[in-house]
This record gives C-alpha cells, structure tokens and sequence, in this order.
C-alpha cells in the first residue's frame, strides 16, 4: 500500500513538474516574439513609419506601380524646363483619315481622336484597368476645366511588352471657335508617385510680322487670393540623344573595367545621368539675346474664381526665318507652377 502511494505522488509529481516546464517554455517563447515584434516597430520608427496594431508588409514584398506621363507641375517641381506642347498628347482629325494636328489648330464642331501616351515607372508592379480622364480648358493658364471622357488601359511594367500603354477617346470640339488645352489625368489610388500624373497640351501660333502678338486669360479657380508672376523661357525638347553612343560607352566601361560609384552605377554613368539632367534645367533655357519678350501684365493679384486678359508680344531678332517656341510659365508665391502655354512664333 505504501508502495503504491509513493508511486502514484511520483507520477503527480512529475505531471506537475511537466506542466511547470511546458508553461515556463511557452513563456520564453512569447517573451521572445513579443520582444521581436518590439525590435520591428522599432525599426520602422526609426525609418520614419507610423506603428499601427496590424500587420506591416515589408517594401521589399509589397510593390506599387507608378503611372506616369509627361506632367509639367511635376517636372518644374525638380528643378527641370518644361515644354506645353505635351510629347505624350496628340489628336489626329477623324474626318481627314486620323491626320494629326496640333491643338492650336483645331476646327469647330469637328470630331477628332485624342492619344496620351503612357508609361510606368516602376518595373515590378503593373496597372491594371488603370483609369484616364480628359478634359480640355478654353486657351490661357489656370482656367475652367471641362470633361470630354474617360478609359482605362492595362498598364504592364516598365520594359515589358505592351510597354507604354496608349489611351483614346474621341472628342467633338464645341461649335465656337477658339483655342482649347487637353488635359490628361491618371487615377490610381495606390500610386507610388501621384505627382506624375496630370499632363497638359496649351498651344498657340502667332507670325512675327511686327512683333507676334498672343492674348489669352490667366485665372483663379481656388478659393484664395492668388499672387503670381510669368516668367518666359525658350525651351524645348532637345533632340533625343544617340541610343548607339550610349551604347558604345557601355561596351567601353566593361572592356576597360571601369569603377563604379556606391549605387552601383559606373562613374561615367554618374555623369552621364547629371549630363542628362543639365540637359532640362530651367537655368540653361533663358530668352536667348535679340529677342524682346513683353508680357503685359507680368504680376497678376487674382481674387477666387476671377480671370485677366495678358497680352504677349514677341519680337525675334532682325534675320530671324523659321519656328521658335516661347514658354509662358505663371508661378505663385513660392514659385511653384501654377500653369503655362507655349506660343510659336513663325516667320
């Protein structure tokens, strides 16, 4: 009897003991986790990301896709030159068998196709039904938006085929006569760089007879006063450079084995890049000497929902034959880009 009781607190015991053990591991094991998942906050804090109770993808996992197109506000805001006579919108006039024309030169009443040209950025994630709205503003900077239609494309990443994407819609023009801008928006919630865009095509055509006179309005569709000031500049898309010279510099850099920089990027890439950057500054895009650029009134106080005739006169220097472009470009005041058009004057 003795025997049997000893036995029997033993295996209580030992019961007792491996519920003890069992508990006590499975404390250390959460401690741990929880420890772990401290370390991780921690982590994307110092990274500079809010900690919110779920569950964090890491960036390397999630991808996010970057629908773009040739957007002025975006590029001036880097610092770059900009044109209005957009490289990514065209329209093509249905009636004459889809013969392109330029937005200055449109008829009334008249059905045309309006093309953007579209691109993505990111060469991980692609957009699919990518959303694409155009519209089209009365000719000036800054003035009423109109809704022509909407589409969507399927966007593949950067390199891939179907890479870019091309979005159509067709447009009647209204039965008055005038000039109009095309306005091209991508719309895609979980874009990883929305300031890229909104596109816009804001054209005119004057002869220089004595000088090329434009007038057109500036407005204030905000809620604010707006201060702004033009500014003109003679930029225009240089042209592209030589795929073959690039490259022939390549093939070069690996022959020779030359150093790379710390992104892993050779050095005369390093240059090649800011090369291709200095290309596009506005600094670099002055009104060039004997031309006199007027711009009456150059400084513009705009009260909420208000507008104001400006005129531009521009007279090229004397042996002046050809086509050159004058951008107008109208920034607050913190000189950001509010709106501009590009006027060419002929002779």
């Amino acid at each position: 009897m003795g025997s049997r009781l000893r036995r029997l607190l033993l295996a209580l015991l030992w019961t007792l003991y491996s519920i003890v053990i069992g508990w006590l591991i499975d404390l250390i094991r959460l401690i741990e986790d929880q420890h772990r998942r401290h370390e991780h906050r921690e982590d994307l804090r110092r990274e500079g990301h809010r900690y919110k109770r779920c569950q964090v993808v890491p960036p390397d996992v999630y991808k996010r896709p970057d629908p773009l197109i040739y957007s002025q506000q975006y590029l001036m805001s880097q610092g770059l030159a900009v044109t209005w006579d957009n490289p990514d919108i065209q329209l093509f006039d249905v009636a004459a068998g889809f013969v392109p024309v330029s937005s200055h030169d449109l008829k009334v009443d008249t059905e045309y196709e309006i093309r953007a040209t579209i691109y993505n950025g990111s060469t991980d994630a692609p957009a699919i039904g990518l959303p694409v709205e155009f519209s089209y503003l009365s000719f000036g900077i800054a003035t009423t938006s109109t809704f022509i239609d909407a589409t969507r494309v399927d966007l593949q990443v950067k390199g891939a085929p179907g890479h870019p994407a091309t979005a159509a819609v067709r447009w009647r023009t209204p039965p008055v006569a005038g000039h109009y801008c095309i306005q091209v928006k991508l719309i895609w919630a979980d874009d990883e760089n929305p300031a890229n865009n909104l596109g816009q095509e804001n054209t005119d055509v004057g002869a220089a007879h004595s000088p090329a006179a434009f007038e057109f309005p500036v407005g204030n569709p905000t809620r604010a006063r707006e201060h702004l000031h033009l500014v003109p500049d003679a930029y225009s898309l240089p042209e592209p450079l030589d795929c073959d010279e690039v490259e022939r510099d390549r093939r070069k850099e690996r022959r020779h084995g030359y150093g790379r920089a710390g992104n892993g990027r050779t050095h005369d890439q390093e240059e090649w890049c800011r090369e291709l950057r200095r290309r596009h500054e506005r600094e670099r895009w002055s009104v060039q000497p004997g031309w006199d650029v007027r711009i009456e009134p150059d400084k513009l106080d705009l009260a909420p929902g208000t507008e104001q005739t400006v005129t531009v006169t521009i007279e090229p220097p004397a042996g002046f034959a050809g086509s050159e472009a004058i951008n107008v470009n109208a920034l607050d005041d913190l000189d950001r880009l509010v709106g501009g058009v590009t006027l060419y004057v002929t002779r």
